[in-house]
């Protein structure tokens, strides 16, 4: 997964993959850059990859609404970054290095400004977050096409 950064803007790398075989869901991944490092951070990458398997794995015992949200270490980041999930059957998401007393509901619409190319409310969503995440990523979870299964 790569990201690219044109002026200083953040840009959200993206990949649409399928599933294992004989799963029924297909993942859109999006992942900014650091802005500590300046490149994609590999930790928030397996984070990632972690949560959405044992979502997949959760799906047959757990009811639609289903969430689960916490905190993290990222082991293998260069500065160890705390990153907080909000994981459901339909979204996941990861911001990384924001305090505790961060909302949530802040960090989601940052997320929303930054990963929704038709936003144009950025630059003010932006300026009201009293401390922005170092890197943020988002899954978004579909059923799989049975064309393509």
């Amino acid at each position: 997964m790569t990201a690219t950064s044109t002026k200083g803007a953040m840009q959200p790398a993206r990949s649409e993959t399928p599933g294992d075989i004989g799963q029924s869901h297909v993942h859109r991944i999006s992942q900014s850059l650091c802005l500590h490092t300046g490149t994609s951070c590999p930790a928030l990458a397996r984070m990632v990859t972690a949560l959405t398997g044992a979502l997949d794995k959760a799906r047959p015992v757990t009811t639609p609404d289903f969430e689960l949200c916490g905190e993290s270490k990222l082991e293998g980041c260069p500065r160890t970054c705390a990153a907080r999930f909000v994981a459901s059957h339909h979204r996941i998401r990861v911001f990384c290095d924001v305090p505790p007393a961060a909302e949530t509901s802040a960090l989601d619409r940052f997320a929303d400004a930054l990963l929704v190319p038709s936003q144009e409310a950025f630059p003010l969503v932006a300026s009201t977050l009293p401390h922005r995440p170092c890197a943020l990523a988002q899954v978004l979870t579909k059923p799989l096409d049975p064309k393509q299964a």
